[in-house]
């Protein structure tokens, strides 16, 4: 990976890297390329993961401003499906103060972020758990401002999936493709059951690309049902 790509692409969305955090997007960057080696974490090429993956994490940091004001260096975030720990980790490296806990449900993913988190001197917390489970702990449920999830699923199905962790008040920033529309309006129904708000769609050029991303941004206005989500 370039990491002079990153600072300049950092750079467009108003985020000024420091050496120590470069270096820990290029520590990050090696031990995602060895792990990939053994439990195929993403198909991603290496050379691309300071754009592909780092940066498109990125892009939520403009909105948190913009979301929360001056409270926002100091969120409390769950990443739900983590995976590789995007957007969570990427997050966390350029805002320290973040309070970050990953999720996903897949033991060898959730040792992957856990060594990534030891080895950048990251303090967060992982949770190894389904979703659909975890949103009925109550150490877990409606305590976060910040739910994020990327590549994880239709908004449909993610809305049961990240609204039951948001607090009222809290957010929901899907990261998705730019055909985001279409997913927004057959989530309505799913939103309006789960507490949701009306869903906002940020939508923008990743910086040194020509690819069309966007972010769901959706604010959690009134309590989940406590039956919901169901348990598989």
């Amino acid at each position: 990976m370039s990491t002079t790509q990153l600072k300049e692409g950092a750079l467009k969305l108003g985020i000024e890297l420091s050496v120590q955090q470069l270096e820990q997007f290029s520590a990050y960057a090696s031990l995602l390329e060895e792990w990939n080696a053994k439990i195929n974490l993403t198909a991603i090429r290496p050379q691309d993961f300071d754009v592909l993956h780092f940066l498109d994490s990125l892009t939520v940091v403009p909105l948190l401003t913009g979301s929360f004001g001056e409270e926002a260096a100091a969120l409390s975030c769950l990443d739900v499906g983590s995976g590789a720990g995007f957007p969570g980790i990427p997050l966390k490296i350029a805002c320290p103060g973040l309070k970050l806990t990953a999720l996903d449900s897949t033991h060898k993913k959730a040792r992957f972020i856990e060594t990534v988190s030891q080895s950048l001197g990251l303090a967060m917390d992982v949770v190894c758990e389904r979703a659909e489970v975890a949103a009925h702990d109550p150490k877990l449920r409606e305590r976060f401002d910040l739910v994020t999830a990327r590549a994880v699923a239709a908004l449909d199905v993610l809305a049961h999936w990240t609204l039951p962790f948001a607090r009222v008040g809290g957010r929901v920033f899907a990261l998705k493709s730019n055909t985001a529309q279409t997913e927004v309006e057959q989530a309505e129904a799913a939103l309006s059951t789960l507490g949701g708000g009306i869903a906002v769609l940020h939508s923008f050029t990743l910086p040194t690309t020509e690819v069309e991303r966007c972010i769901v941004e959706i604010i959690k206005e009134s309590a989940c049902p406590a039956a919901l989500p169901k348990r598989r």
